[in-house]
């Protein structure tokens, strides 16, 4: 009898216990969805408001631009850039720069000129160079 009443016991706690883990993963990936949604928002190049402004590079290179403005907590407009190259698109924000513009991520850094515009990686190599718009 009392073997039984462990089996018992033991069978009804791996049960709980899996029950337990499956709830708690469905409710991890629909964070996660959420999460994915919101981000796939904000960078949803369907919906832009802004005109978005072409490149054409060295060896044929395309970049697109597309002017983001964002207000901020103390009432002052951001004036950022989504900016897409090989199909990947990164949000870029104004830095302090001689002369010209220039946007600077995590990973990429846009430098815009007079005469041409250069697009480079976080650690100075030049993706693109000599863009001029189209």
């Amino acid at each position: 009898m009392r073997f039984k009443l462990r089996v018992s016991l033991l069978l009804l706690t791996v049960f709980c216990i899996s029950a337990c883990t499956i709830q708690s993963t469905a409710t991890t990936t629909s964070a996660e969805e959420k999460k994915l949604a919101a981000k796939t928002a904000s960078l949803n190049k369907t919906t832009q408001k802004s005109v978005s402004t072409n490149y054409i590079c060295k060896d044929n290179k395309a970049v697109k631009v597309v002017p983001v403005v964002k207000k901020n907590k103390k009432s002052k407009n951001i004036n950022m850039i989504n900016l897409t190259f090989n199909n990947l698109t990164r949000r870029l924000t104004p830095v302090v720069s001689e002369n010209g513009q220039k946007y600077s991520s995590i990973h990429w850094e846009w430098s815009e000129k007079e005469e041409f515009s250069t697009l480079t990686d976080s650690t100075g190599k030049v993706l693109a160079e000599h863009c001029v718009k189209q």
